[in-house]
């Protein structure tokens, strides 16, 4: 089975050319924000995979020492605002991007925070979010995969080029490989993360909630 790659992008990729993009890669998640701070090129990069007929979603990167509610509705807003409810079929789960912080917090507290905010970006999408995470820090922040978390899918970040990825504790199985940091994809003008996803490209389209299509390249 072929592999089924995508990119995650923020203002600091530059200006992206997405037409070229969509030749090379089969879906995007785009981020809104980091904390409080908007990503000053989401509706841009949002307005230009969708004309390029990309699958894509929305990721928000998560500061744990802020108001969790505060920061999902950051995500949707930013989302909501440039698509109508229900969301249209093509667009992917919105992604709750936990790496770091939470320094003073029980590991009770941080997944306390964590659901939160799922819960509410679910509430207001409609889409059971992601949990964006590495082994390392989820396991030692976290430690574990307590019942409410549970019910999200993992999309993991390793990039040390194994066969598989290393999996956060409590987790069996991931969604979403982001293998590297530095790939290089034409229309991107600097390095960019790359990303496989765990099954086949009719498998992607339906997670998308759209229907298989003859001779399916991952557009929309």
């Amino acid at each position: 089975m072929a592999d089924v790659l995508g990119v995650d992008v923020s203002h600091h990729n530059g200006q992206i050319r997405w037409r070229a993009v969509a030749e090379h890669v089969s879906f995007a998640w785009l981020r809104t924000g980091d904390g409080v701070k908007p990503d000053r090129r989401f509706a841009e990069n949002w307005s230009g995979a969708r004309a390029a007929g990309m699958l894509r979603g929305a990721y928000h990167f998560f500061r744990l020492a802020l108001d969790p509610v505060a920061q999902a509705d950051r995500l949707c807003d930013a989302l909501l605002g440039l698509e109508p409810l229900p969301l249209p079929p093509g667009i992917l789960p919105p992604v709750c991007d936990i790496e770091s912080g939470g320094e003073g917090l029980t590991k009770a507290e941080r997944a306390r925070r964590v659901n939160t905010f799922c819960e509410r970006a679910w509430e207001r999408t409609g889409l059971a979010p992601l949990l964006y995470t590495m082994a390392g820090w989820w396991s030692g922040a976290i430690g574990g995969l307590p019942e409410g978390l549970d019910r999200f899918a993992l999309w993991v970040a390793d990039t040390r080029g194994k066969p598989a990825p290393m999996l956060p504790a409590g987790w069996g199985e991931w969604l979403v490989w982001q293998y590297s940091w530095s790939g290089a994809v034409p229309g991107i003008p600097t390095p960019c993360d790359l990303n496989r996803w765990n099954g086949s490209l009719e498998d992607l389209r339906w997670f998308a909630r759209l229907a298989p299509e003859g001779g399916t390249d991952g557009r929309v």
